[in-house]
């Protein structure tokens, strides 16, 4: 039940950012949220250490990236337990919109910043290395809330 929620969420963020009528970002549990605003006020960190960092632009796309992240780590457990079609399809779906956020995010600091597109798309693709990193320490207890 809890799952179908999850994916019921997911849709919605999906509709918001992709006009897409497949998924819906879920309602998270209090340590979900945790883990969110954790990955969040990382992502800030590292945007305002490498410069540029405009909350305006970047919150939206950040907290959609912090849904998403956590959404992908809660469906590669589920495919764990059992590969049916429908957790493939979603895991499938979120893996899509994370890359289609980390894009907007690498297009978003490139116009702004007027840097080499290159340099902006790996800045950002190390940032997401970075973000999951994070996630699977919060999640293995080597970092505290």
């Amino acid at each position: 039940m809890r799952i179908l929620q999850a994916y019921q969420a997911l849709l919605w963020l999906l509709r918001r950012l992709s006009r897409s009528d497949s998924l819906v970002v879920p309602a998270w549990s209090p340590a979900e949220e945790k883990k969110k605003k954790r990955l969040i006020e990382y992502m800030r960190r590292a945007l305002s250490q490498m410069g540029g960092y405009e909350p305006a632009f970047d919150d939206l796309l950040l907290e959609g990236i912090a849904d998403m992240v956590i959404l992908k780590s809660r469906l590669e457990r589920d495919l764990e337990e059992r590969r049916s079609s429908k957790v493939v399809e979603n895991y499938m779906r979120v893996h899509d919109t994370l890359a289609k956020l980390q894009e907007k995010l690498a297009v978003n600091r490139t116009k702004r910043l007027g840097k080499d597109e290159s340099e902006t798309a790996e800045e950002v693709a190390k940032l997401m290395r970075n973000v999951f990193e994070k996630l699977r320490k919060i999640e293995m207890g080597e970092e505290k809330f």
